[in-house]
């Protein structure tokens, strides 16, 4: 959801994403971890526990404006998002391009 409205707000539309990591858990809180009950005594997180990676392939289409806006919100995000591969080819004679972007995030 995260990229698909992030792709609308800068003016480009995600054509297909693909999380490639399939051993993700059925069903996780939006933290990661489930809630206290009230009352109940809470730990900090673990953080020797290493972060594992979460691979994602979008392909989207827009101008190369609307990437520059879409890699700067995707920067501003308060997770991590690595950057690992981007590639664009025209997608017409109008200044409209295809783009290819593979990132990797990071959860615990």
């Amino acid at each position: 959801v995260f990229f698909e409205n992030t792709a609308g707000q800068s003016g480009l539309v995600l054509k297909s994403i693909d999380l490639s990591n399939n051993s993700l858990p059925a069903a996780v809180s939006a933290t990661g971890q489930s809630q206290p009950k009230p009352g109940a005594s809470i730990s900090a997180p673990n953080l020797a526990t290493p972060f594992k990676e979460l691979p994602i392939s979008m392909n989207l289409i827009g101008t190369y404006d609307s990437l520059k806006i879409f890699l700067k919100n995707i920067e501003k995000n308060i997770r991590i998002i690595d950057v690992q591969n981007l590639t664009f080819s025209p997608a017409g004679s109008n200044g409209v391009f295809s783009i290819s972007l593979k990132v990797i995030t990071y959860y615990q």
